[in-house]
Protein backbone atom coordinates (compact mmCIF):
# COMPACT_ATOMS: atom_id res chain seq x y z
CA UNK A 1 0.00 0.00 0.00
CA UNK A 2 1.23 3.48 -0.88
CA UNK A 3 1.99 5.33 2.40
CA UNK A 4 -0.17 8.19 1.14
CA UNK A 5 -3.14 5.84 1.19
CA UNK A 6 -2.81 5.67 4.97
CA UNK A 7 -3.53 9.38 5.43
CA UNK A 8 -7.36 9.04 5.50
CA UNK A 9 -7.11 6.26 8.08
CA UNK A 10 -4.80 8.36 10.24
CA UNK A 11 -7.22 11.25 9.91
CA UNK A 12 -10.11 9.05 11.03
CA UNK A 13 -8.02 7.79 13.94
CA UNK A 14 -7.34 11.40 14.96
CA UNK A 15 -11.06 12.22 14.96
CA UNK A 16 -11.81 9.07 16.97
CA UNK A 17 -9.07 9.88 19.48
CA UNK A 18 -10.32 13.46 19.80
CA UNK A 19 -13.79 12.21 20.72
CA UNK A 20 -12.48 9.81 23.36
CA UNK A 21 -10.02 12.26 24.92
CA UNK A 22 -12.50 15.14 24.95
CA UNK A 23 -15.27 12.96 26.38
CA UNK A 24 -13.10 11.67 29.23
CA UNK A 25 -12.08 15.24 30.02
CA UNK A 26 -15.77 16.19 30.20
CA UNK A 27 -16.83 13.29 32.43
CA UNK A 28 -15.87 14.86 35.79
CA UNK A 29 -17.21 18.24 34.65
CA UNK A 30 -20.57 16.77 33.63
CA UNK A 31 -20.74 14.68 36.78
CA UNK A 32 -20.13 17.72 38.96
CA UNK A 33 -22.72 19.70 37.00
CA UNK A 34 -25.34 16.99 37.59
CA UNK A 35 -25.92 16.18 33.92
CA UNK A 36 -26.82 12.56 34.62
CA UNK A 37 -29.81 11.49 32.54
CA UNK A 38 -30.88 8.91 35.16
CA UNK A 39 -31.12 8.98 38.94
CA UNK A 40 -30.14 5.31 39.26
CA UNK A 41 -27.14 4.82 36.94
CA UNK A 42 -26.38 1.33 38.28
CA UNK A 43 -29.82 -0.04 37.31
CA UNK A 44 -29.47 -2.42 34.32
CA UNK A 45 -33.02 -1.51 33.28
CA UNK A 46 -31.59 1.76 32.00
CA UNK A 47 -29.90 -0.21 29.24
CA UNK A 48 -33.23 -1.42 27.90
CA UNK A 49 -34.55 2.15 27.85
CA UNK A 50 -31.62 3.38 25.79
CA UNK A 51 -31.73 0.45 23.36
CA UNK A 52 -35.47 0.96 22.78
CA UNK A 53 -34.79 4.66 22.24
CA UNK A 54 -32.12 3.88 19.63
CA UNK A 55 -34.46 1.51 17.78
CA UNK A 56 -37.33 3.99 17.92
CA UNK A 57 -35.27 6.93 16.65
CA UNK A 58 -33.78 4.80 13.88
CA UNK A 59 -37.24 3.70 12.78
CA UNK A 60 -38.50 7.30 12.78
CA UNK A 61 -35.56 8.47 10.66
CA UNK A 62 -36.01 5.70 8.09
CA UNK A 63 -39.76 6.36 7.95
CA UNK A 64 -39.16 10.09 7.45
CA UNK A 65 -36.84 9.37 4.52
CA UNK A 66 -39.22 6.85 3.00
CA UNK A 67 -42.16 9.28 3.09
CA UNK A 68 -40.13 12.25 1.81
CA UNK A 69 -40.18 14.29 4.99
CA UNK A 70 -36.41 14.36 5.30
CA UNK A 71 -36.53 17.86 6.75
CA UNK A 72 -37.81 16.36 10.01
CA UNK A 73 -34.61 14.33 10.29
CA UNK A 74 -32.54 17.42 9.52
CA UNK A 75 -34.37 19.48 12.14
CA UNK A 76 -34.01 16.75 14.75
CA UNK A 77 -30.30 16.20 14.16
CA UNK A 78 -29.49 19.92 14.08
CA UNK A 79 -31.42 20.40 17.31
CA UNK A 80 -29.42 17.58 18.93
CA UNK A 81 -26.19 19.16 17.66
CA UNK A 82 -27.16 22.49 19.20
CA UNK A 83 -28.05 20.99 22.58
CA UNK A 84 -24.98 18.77 22.87
CA UNK A 85 -22.64 21.47 21.57
CA UNK A 86 -24.03 23.88 24.14
CA UNK A 87 -23.50 21.41 26.99
CA UNK A 88 -19.89 20.93 25.89
CA UNK A 89 -19.13 24.60 25.28
CA UNK A 90 -20.88 25.68 28.48
CA UNK A 91 -18.18 23.80 30.39
CA UNK A 92 -15.61 26.28 29.06
CA UNK A 93 -17.45 29.45 28.12
CA UNK A 94 -19.91 31.82 29.81
CA UNK A 95 -23.54 30.88 29.21
CA UNK A 96 -24.21 33.49 26.53
CA UNK A 97 -20.98 32.74 24.67
CA UNK A 98 -21.63 29.00 24.75
CA UNK A 99 -25.17 29.45 23.46
CA UNK A 100 -23.98 31.79 20.68
CA UNK A 101 -21.22 29.39 19.63
CA UNK A 102 -23.63 26.43 19.56
CA UNK A 103 -26.10 28.44 17.48
CA UNK A 104 -23.31 29.48 15.10
CA UNK A 105 -22.31 25.84 14.65
CA UNK A 106 -25.88 24.83 13.82
CA UNK A 107 -26.11 27.70 11.34
CA UNK A 108 -22.84 26.64 9.70
CA UNK A 109 -24.11 23.08 9.36
CA UNK A 110 -27.32 24.29 7.75
CA UNK A 111 -25.74 26.84 5.42
CA UNK A 112 -22.40 25.26 4.52
CA UNK A 113 -22.05 21.61 5.63
CA UNK A 114 -18.60 20.98 4.14
CA UNK A 115 -16.71 17.98 5.49
CA UNK A 116 -14.60 19.92 7.99
CA UNK A 117 -17.70 21.63 9.42
CA UNK A 118 -19.43 18.26 9.72
CA UNK A 119 -16.40 16.71 11.39
CA UNK A 120 -15.97 19.57 13.87
CA UNK A 121 -19.63 19.34 14.83
CA UNK A 122 -19.35 15.56 15.01
CA UNK A 123 -16.48 15.69 17.50
CA UNK A 124 -18.38 18.09 19.79
CA UNK A 125 -21.61 16.14 19.48
CA UNK A 126 -19.99 12.74 20.02
CA UNK A 127 -17.86 13.87 22.97
CA UNK A 128 -20.90 15.39 24.66
CA UNK A 129 -22.98 12.27 24.07
CA UNK A 130 -20.26 9.97 25.43
CA UNK A 131 -19.82 12.09 28.55
CA UNK A 132 -23.56 12.22 29.26
CA UNK A 133 -23.97 8.48 28.72
CA UNK A 134 -20.87 7.84 30.80
CA UNK A 135 -22.14 9.71 33.86
CA UNK A 136 -25.66 8.29 33.40
CA UNK A 137 -24.87 4.58 33.12
CA UNK A 138 -22.97 2.49 35.64
CA UNK A 139 -20.40 0.01 34.39
CA UNK A 140 -22.74 -2.98 34.15
CA UNK A 141 -25.51 -1.11 32.27
CA UNK A 142 -22.87 0.42 29.98
CA UNK A 143 -21.39 -2.99 29.22
CA UNK A 144 -24.84 -4.41 28.49
CA UNK A 145 -25.50 -1.49 26.17
CA UNK A 146 -22.33 -2.27 24.21
CA UNK A 147 -23.25 -5.94 23.87
CA UNK A 148 -26.79 -5.28 22.66
CA UNK A 149 -25.88 -2.50 20.25
CA UNK A 150 -23.02 -4.53 18.78
CA UNK A 151 -25.48 -7.33 18.00
CA UNK A 152 -27.97 -4.83 16.57
CA UNK A 153 -25.31 -3.19 14.40
CA UNK A 154 -24.27 -6.53 12.93
CA UNK A 155 -27.88 -7.38 12.03
CA UNK A 156 -28.58 -3.90 10.68
CA UNK A 157 -25.50 -3.87 8.43
CA UNK A 158 -25.14 -7.47 7.28
CA UNK A 159 -28.68 -8.84 7.29
CA UNK A 160 -31.40 -6.18 7.02
CA UNK A 161 -28.94 -3.56 5.67
CA UNK A 162 -31.22 -0.76 6.88
CA UNK A 163 -28.28 0.90 8.62
CA UNK A 164 -26.61 1.42 5.24
CA UNK A 165 -29.84 2.91 3.88
CA UNK A 166 -30.01 5.25 6.84
CA UNK A 167 -26.37 6.26 6.48
CA UNK A 168 -26.79 7.03 2.76
CA UNK A 169 -29.83 9.16 3.55
CA UNK A 170 -28.16 11.30 6.21
CA UNK A 171 -25.07 11.67 4.01
CA UNK A 172 -27.26 13.18 1.30
CA UNK A 173 -28.50 15.70 3.87
CA UNK A 174 -24.89 16.42 4.92
CA UNK A 175 -25.64 15.87 8.60
CA UNK A 176 -22.99 15.31 11.31
CA UNK A 177 -23.83 11.70 12.02
CA UNK A 178 -20.82 10.48 10.05
CA UNK A 179 -17.16 11.43 10.13
CA UNK A 180 -15.80 12.28 6.69
CA UNK A 181 -12.08 12.16 5.84
CA UNK A 182 -11.17 13.00 2.21
CA UNK A 183 -8.96 10.70 0.16
CA UNK A 184 -7.91 13.53 -2.17
CA UNK A 185 -7.11 17.20 -1.62
CA UNK A 186 -9.81 18.60 -3.92
CA UNK A 187 -12.61 16.60 -2.31
CA UNK A 188 -15.86 18.41 -1.45
CA UNK A 189 -18.52 16.77 0.68
CA UNK A 190 -21.06 19.21 -0.75
CA UNK A 191 -20.47 17.90 -4.28
CA UNK A 192 -19.97 14.24 -3.38
CA UNK A 193 -22.42 11.55 -4.47
CA UNK A 194 -20.79 8.62 -2.64
CA UNK A 195 -23.00 5.85 -1.35
CA UNK A 196 -21.99 3.24 1.23
CA UNK A 197 -21.62 0.33 -1.13
CA UNK A 198 -18.70 -1.79 -2.24
CA UNK A 199 -15.89 -0.10 -4.14
CA UNK A 200 -13.55 2.87 -3.86
CA UNK A 201 -14.96 6.12 -2.48
CA UNK A 202 -13.73 9.70 -2.62
CA UNK A 203 -13.60 9.81 1.18
CA UNK A 204 -13.45 7.54 4.20
CA UNK A 205 -16.66 7.45 6.22
CA UNK A 206 -17.48 6.23 9.72
CA UNK A 207 -20.74 6.59 11.61
CA UNK A 208 -20.68 8.77 14.71
CA UNK A 209 -22.15 5.91 16.71
CA UNK A 210 -18.99 3.90 16.11
CA UNK A 211 -17.08 6.50 18.12
CA UNK A 212 -19.78 7.11 20.73
CA UNK A 213 -20.94 3.66 21.80
CA UNK A 214 -17.64 1.91 22.66
CA UNK A 215 -16.35 5.04 24.38
CA UNK A 216 -19.31 4.97 26.77
CA UNK A 217 -17.73 2.06 28.66
CA UNK A 218 -14.47 3.98 29.15
CA UNK A 219 -16.40 7.04 30.34
CA UNK A 220 -18.53 4.94 32.69
CA UNK A 221 -15.44 3.22 34.10
CA UNK A 222 -13.89 6.62 34.75
CA UNK A 223 -17.06 7.91 36.44
CA UNK A 224 -18.07 4.90 38.53
CA UNK A 225 -15.19 2.51 39.11
CA UNK A 226 -13.70 4.61 41.97
CA UNK A 227 -17.05 4.49 43.76
CA UNK A 228 -17.19 0.69 43.56
CA UNK A 229 -13.71 -0.19 44.72
CA UNK A 230 -11.26 1.21 47.21
CA UNK A 231 -8.28 0.67 44.93
CA UNK A 232 -6.11 3.69 44.17
CA UNK A 233 -6.08 4.52 40.47
CA UNK A 234 -8.29 1.62 39.45
CA UNK A 235 -10.28 3.89 37.14
CA UNK A 236 -7.14 4.59 35.12
CA UNK A 237 -6.74 0.86 34.47
CA UNK A 238 -10.37 0.11 33.63
CA UNK A 239 -10.92 3.20 31.47
CA UNK A 240 -7.43 2.94 30.01
CA UNK A 241 -7.89 -0.73 29.22
CA UNK A 242 -11.13 0.08 27.41
CA UNK A 243 -9.36 2.73 25.34
CA UNK A 244 -6.59 0.33 24.35
CA UNK A 245 -9.19 -2.27 23.38
CA UNK A 246 -11.10 0.29 21.32
CA UNK A 247 -7.88 1.26 19.54
CA UNK A 248 -7.17 -2.36 18.61
CA UNK A 249 -10.74 -2.80 17.41
CA UNK A 250 -10.40 0.38 15.35
CA UNK A 251 -7.25 -0.92 13.63
CA UNK A 252 -9.01 -4.17 12.78
CA UNK A 253 -12.06 -2.29 11.48
CA UNK A 254 -9.99 0.02 9.28
CA UNK A 255 -8.18 -3.00 7.84
CA UNK A 256 -11.52 -4.51 6.81
CA UNK A 257 -12.80 -1.19 5.47
CA UNK A 258 -9.63 -0.83 3.38
CA UNK A 259 -10.83 -3.84 1.38
CA UNK A 260 -13.58 -1.65 -0.08
CA UNK A 261 -16.63 -3.08 1.69
CA UNK A 262 -18.83 -1.49 4.38
CA UNK A 263 -18.58 -3.19 7.75
CA UNK A 264 -20.41 -3.05 11.07
CA UNK A 265 -18.07 -1.21 13.40
CA UNK A 266 -19.58 -1.92 16.80
CA UNK A 267 -18.86 -5.68 17.02
CA UNK A 268 -15.11 -5.00 16.78
CA UNK A 269 -15.03 -1.70 18.65
CA UNK A 270 -17.36 -2.72 21.47
CA UNK A 271 -15.71 -6.11 21.75
CA UNK A 272 -12.34 -4.42 22.08
CA UNK A 273 -13.67 -2.00 24.70
CA UNK A 274 -15.12 -4.83 26.81
CA UNK A 275 -12.04 -7.04 26.61
CA UNK A 276 -9.83 -4.05 27.40
CA UNK A 277 -11.96 -3.15 30.41
CA UNK A 278 -11.61 -6.62 31.91
CA UNK A 279 -7.90 -6.73 31.08
CA UNK A 280 -7.39 -3.44 32.94
CA UNK A 281 -9.41 -4.73 35.88
CA UNK A 282 -7.32 -7.88 35.98
CA UNK A 283 -4.12 -5.83 36.19
CA UNK A 284 -5.29 -4.33 39.50
CA UNK A 285 -6.46 -7.66 40.88
CA UNK A 286 -10.19 -7.38 40.23
CA UNK A 287 -12.18 -10.35 39.01
CA UNK A 288 -14.95 -9.91 36.42
CA UNK A 289 -17.73 -9.70 39.01
CA UNK A 290 -15.78 -7.23 41.12
CA UNK A 291 -15.09 -5.08 38.09
CA UNK A 292 -18.82 -4.95 37.38
CA UNK A 293 -19.66 -4.12 41.00
CA UNK A 294 -21.43 -7.43 41.53
CA UNK A 295 -19.12 -8.78 44.21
Amino acid sequence: MDPRDLVPYLGMAALFAAVVAFALYLVPLFSEAGLQATETPEDPANTAIYVVAVLFITALMIAAMRYDVDFLVQVGVLFAVGVLAFYVLDAFLPFAAGAAAAAALVAALYLYPEWYVVDAAGVLMAAGAVAIFGVSLGVLPALLLLVLLAAYDAVAVYRTKHMLTLADGVMEMRLPVVFVVPRRWDYSFLDSHDELEEGEHDALYMGLGDAVVPSVLAASALAFTPEMHDVAGVEAYTAGGSIVGIALGFVALMYLVSKGKPHAGLPLLNGGAILGFFAGSFLVGLGPLQALGLA
